[in-house]
């Protein structure tokens, strides 16, 4: 069993972000997060209801 430290997690995948392509907002309350799995798909809805949609894509 490994206990992973949510902070160092988060700096690691922030640092591996390319900003080129993707921008960080801070203070979004994120209301609902929709998935597909099996087509890699996500969508995130926050408080102000605007919907951001993306794919994941394997590295």
């Amino acid at each position: 069993m490994y206990i992973l430290d949510k902070r160092k997690v988060h700096e690691q995948i922030l640092n591996h972000l390319d900003d080129k392509f993707i921008t960080i907002k801070t203070d979004i309350h994120i209301e609902t997060i929709e998935t597909a799995i099996d087509v890699n798909f996500i969508s995130v809805t926050h408080q102000h209801k605007e919907i951001y949609v993306g794919k994941i894509l394997d590295a």
